[in-house]
């Protein structure tokens, strides 16, 4: 009679088969019922640690992005220029997107548009927070170096962000090392040393 799994080895299991469904059968076919079933484990104890389908696969694809290149925000961007810091980033961030997945972004799309999505306004607030954070480090370090005297608005620091998933999303276009420095360079710095003191 074969073990059942508990702890970390069943936490384990159930990302590997919630992205393993989800990679070959798309975002709906990820329910509690399918996943506890090919996980060996009970839709119960599925619900007393997510709230829903959603909120599982989000972290199961956020523990394969971790493990493979670690955690975006705690990435150390240090090129030695302000230009550099920001392509290394976008850089970064796209390699992120490239491991969760369009299905799984897509799937965020979707989930947007339900009422009372609590799992996805939650998530995009974090978002949020996480991308302001890793713009501002980056900006702090250019005013030390004396790139830059003030830092700028939330709505520059998101801005590549935002262009990126456009991109990633919506376009269908690929996110090559060419867009992104043309992103830095005719978008993102330009805007930032608008709203820079001048003489």
């Amino acid at each position: 009679m074969a073990t059942r799994k508990t702890g970390d080895d069943l936490t384990n299991v159930i990302f590997t088969v919630t992205r393993d469904i989800m990679a070959a059968e798309g975002y709906q076919a990820v329910t509690f019922a399918r996943i506890a079933r090919e996980s060996g484990t009970s839709r119960t104890v599925l619900y007393r640690r997510w709230s829903s389908p959603f909120a599982l696969m989000t972290e199961a694809i956020q523990a394969k992005a971790h493990e493979v290149q670690g955690t975006l925000v705690d990435a150390d961007f240090n090129t030695g220029s302000l230009r550099g810091d920001l392509i290394a980033m976008l850089t970064r961030y796209k390699h992120s997107a490239d491991i969760m997945g369009r299905t799984y972004n897509r799937a965020i799309l979707g989930e947007v548009s339900k009422e009372d999505n609590q799992d996805v306004t939650t998530f995009l607030a974090q978002l949020k927070q996480s991308n302001l954070f890793i713009v501002e480090r980056i900006l702090s370090k250019a005013q030390l170096n004396g790139e830059i005297n003030n830092t700028t608005t939330d709505l520059v620091k998101l801005m590549p962000f935002e262009l990126l998933r456009y991109r990633f999303l919506i376009s269908d276009e690929p996110i090559t090392d060419d867009f992104i420095a043309e992103v830095v360079d005719e978008i993102v710095l330009p805007a930032i040393m608008q709203q820079q003191p001048h003489p």
